[in-house]
């Protein structure tokens, strides 16, 4: 997990945040206590270890968020919407769902109550455990591993979890996006590539996207070419590292 050295940057206390737009954001250890989200929507933000008690989030929309070991006590979701999420060991304690949509997401260990209705799952899938790591190729699984080298991503804990385990929910994903051959080919490549705190898999599947793209970077080209490609990253990425 990347660590928030600023939690309190993102923890409100009594008050209005409704219509804000957070993109980028390490919402990671914050506590939030009876404030307003009304509206507020969340882009590629990180919600590992958070907490929100008595807040009021309804019509809130959270895309393509990782939400993790997070709290919602006696919040109110009420129509809102999570699409393309990572739902991991998130609990809603008391919570109101009514209203709200889940769609394109994974969610595991993470029980919906108090008013959700199972029709508002839309393309997603809801499982009590990670995916086994049988279901990946040996090489897919070794070069996935092989990025724990890169400090940002092993600290974003995007691919990789505790005593050695892969994340197996963001490595499917991967795989079912682009292909296990295109993976294996150029998760090198993310080694250089990816050179500042993320804090979702997003991050990761834009610059996938981009070698996509190219050709010529499928294997690893000249210096020039992957400082270019570097950069590009660089400006075309933004992340919020406190």
């Amino acid at each position: 997990m990347t660590r928030n050295s600023n939690p309190l940057r993102y923890s409100y206390i009594s008050k209005d945040a409704s219509k804000a737009n957070f993109q980028n954001k390490n919402f990671n250890k914050t506590e939030s206590y009876n404030s307003k989200f009304i509206e507020t929507k969340f882009v590629n933000t990180s919600f590992v270890g958070s907490k929100f008690k008595f807040c009021n989030m309804s019509q809130a929309i959270f895309d393509d968020c990782l939400i993790q070991g997070a709290l919602f006590r006696k919040c109110i979701l009420s129509g809102a919407r999570f699409n393309r999420c990572i739902i991991i060991s998130t609990q809603f304690d008391r919570t109101k769902l009514r209203g709200c949509v889940i769609e394109n997401s994974i969610v595991l260990s993470s029980p919906l109550g108090d008013g959700f209705s199972k029709n508002n799952l839309i393309s997603t899938e809801v499982i009590q455990g990670y995916y086994p790591e049988t279901g990946f190729s040996e090489e897919l699984l070794h070069r996935a591993e092989l990025l724990r080298n890169n400090q940002f991503i092993n600290r974003s804990s995007v691919l990789h979890r505790k005593k050695g385990r892969l994340n197996t929910i963001s490595l499917k994903w991967l795989a079912d996006e682009f292909g296990e051959s295109f993976l294996i080919q150029n998760l090198p490549l993310l080694e250089s590539l990816v050179v500042k705190d993320f804090h979702t898999l997003s991050y990761l599947k834009v610059i996938l996207h981009k070698l996509s793209l190219s050709d010529s970077v499928v294997q690893p080209g000249p210096l020039q070419h992957r400082k270019y490609l570097r950069e590009h990253a660089e400006t075309c990425l933004r992340t919020d590292a406190g």
